[in-house]
């Protein structure tokens, strides 16, 4: 994935996709912006994820490989989908690989910052 340094395209997102409220002004300048190539793995089983990701642009496949080496597609994810959210309230790495099928643009959230958040942010809290 490669970041893209635009603020104001994030706001754009928010905005779009009603999220504005569920962010504080401060959250919202640790929000990073990342773009995906079709076929990018944008996580494998058994990473440690940092960041919860929203799709706000493209389609990810979440899928799973079995012991023959058959892939199993779990499910397409569309905007605005979540991927991360297991792993941040589990605290546990990545299960299923995350795949993208079109190119796109994903919202990162660091755990760090989610975390604080949902002491303090009700919006937050009802968004989930």
């Amino acid at each position: 994935m490669k970041e893209i340094i635009d603020k104001s395209r994030i706001l754009d997102y928010l905005a779009q996709y009603d999220l504005e409220s569920i962010f504080s002004d401060e959250v919202k300048n640790d929000l990073s912006l990342y773009s995906f190539l079709k076929g990018e793995a944008l996580c494998t089983k058994g990473d440690e994820l940092q960041s919860l990701y929203m799709i706000v642009k493209g389609k990810v496949k979440i899928f799973r490989t079995s012991p023959e080496g058959n892939t199993h597609i779990v499910r397409f994810k569309t905007p605005l989908a979540i991927i991360g959210d297991i792993e941040f309230v589990n605290g546990m790495s990545v299960i299923n690989p995350v795949e993208s099928v079109t190119e796109g643009e994903l919202i990162a959230v660091r755990f760090d910052v989610l975390r604080t958040m949902q002491s303090k942010q009700v919006e937050f809290l009802q968004f989930f």
